[in-house]
């Protein structure tokens, strides 16, 4: 699907414009001339700017539960929104809502908004319209808050669990750049007078000086490129469920990333199910909620087997997508009719086996970190001090 924004002439004369979903620019036009608007321009939006505008997690977690209280306490739809507008403190926030009022005071329901605002993720836009058919809308609200707020503590707990490593990374190379770069043309100049043989770690240490003078910028040139040509190449779904495959088979990561999926998957299949959602559409839903396009897959697999009346469990994990031990808690939840609240017990170990793996490989990465580049430093240092210690007193 493509976005699309649009400006349209209504039955009142007056310009309509906004966003929608698509397949292409003509199913966007049907959609326009359903709606009753005659379409005037329509514009295709590149995911680069759509990302761009789109509030934060934590603004969407705050904004649906807030809709959800307002709806609670008998405001009407528009009204909560236009007051949620308002109240907005981002300007990306404001526009978000204000795109989703737009589309409401044209006949959309919340959940179709929510989808053609392009702010909300399809696990939410999901269980919001599995709300809207059940009649449980601020149940289901509620329950997309409670996830997008868990998804946000995630994200934040991530980051601080990466942000020590990636400074001392930093650090460390600055360092070392800063003593091959400047430092040691400095010592070599102060021996390029003597006429006698250095070390060979020192020679070798200024010859790696050189070259690395020499080369750097072209170096950085090279690798800069090769980043975005790799972000480039990432940004195609097909290359990144490769990526996502490789990712899995590596020993650690691999299970932090299939613990991460599986708490993403088992809180949104729980989320929708309780706001009212038939298993089936609840596994679509649940399946958009998951990043890993690999294990997307394997959950796409296992969907039709459900259907056709095989155990969610045990088709999970046979495909691999669940870790193994989320199956049983899935499987005690079919068993007693509490599938929900197993999934949503199932999530939270999951979690905890996540952010577990995830302290091992921090305190495995940040004494790493250390010990490799104390180790440059000292190399460096010894090759200076064995050159100046060789010298001896000039005859």
């Amino acid at each position: 699907m493509k976005r699309y924004r649009y400006r349209a002439l209504a039955v009142d004369g007056s310009i309509r414009q906004g966003e929608l979903l698509a397949a292409n620019p003509l199913s966007a036009d049907q959609h326009l001339l359903h709606l009753g608007f005659q379409p005037a321009a329509l514009d295709e939006i590149t995911s680069r700017s759509a990302s761009w505008h789109r509030p934060s997690g934590e603004e969407l977690a705050t904004t649906v539960r807030s809709l959800a209280v307002l709806l609670s306490a008998g405001a009407p739809l528009r009204t909560a929104l236009e007051a949620l507008a308002a109240l907005a403190v981002s300007v990306r926030l404001r526009d978000a809502v204000g795109r989703v009022s737009e589309h409401v005071a044209e006949g959309s329901a919340l959940a179709m908004a929510f989808e053609r605002s392009g702010a909300f993720p399809p696990s939410v836009v999901g269980m919001v319209r599995s709300g809207e058919r059940a009649g449980r809308l601020e149940g289901a609200l509620n329950e997309a808050a409670t996830m997008l707020e868990h998804e946000v503590a995630v994200a934040a707990r991530l980051t601080r669990a990466l942000t020590y490593p990636a400074i001392l990374l930093v650090t460390g190379l600055l360092s070392v750049t800063l003593i091959t770069v400047v430092v040691l043309p400095r010592f070599a100049t102060l021996l390029t007078d003597i006429g006698r043989d250095l070390p060979t770690t020192t020679r070798l240490l200024l010859a790696t000086s050189r070259l690395a003078r020499n080369w750097l910028p072209l170096a950085l040139m090279v690798l800069v490129g090769l980043t975005m040509a790799g972000f480039r190449w990432a940004q195609l779904e097909a290359n990144l469920a490769v990526v996502h495959r490789t990712l899995l088979r590596v020993p650690l990561i691999g299970r932090i990333r299939l613990s991460l999926a599986t708490a993403r998957f088992g809180r949104a299949l729980g989320s929708a199910l309780r706001a009212g959602s038939p298993l089936l559409p609840a596994l679509t839903i649940a399946r958009e909620a998951v990043s890993d396009l690999a294990i997307r897959d394997r959950i796409a697999t296992a969907i039709p087997l459900v259907s056709g009346g095989a155990s969610l469990a045990a088709t999970l994990a046979a495909q691999s997508a669940l870790v193994p031990a989320a199956v049983p808690l899935v499987a005690l939840g079919e068993a007693t009719g509490r599938l929900a609240d197993m999934l949503l017990r199932a999530s939270d170990l999951a979690q905890s086996e996540a952010d577990t793996l995830i302290d091992r490989a921090t305190a495995l990465v940040e004494p790493s970190l250390v010990l490799i580049f104390g180790l440059l430093i000292a190399v460096v240092a010894a090759a200076m001090f064995q050159a100046i210690y060789s010298l001896g007193p000039l005859s």
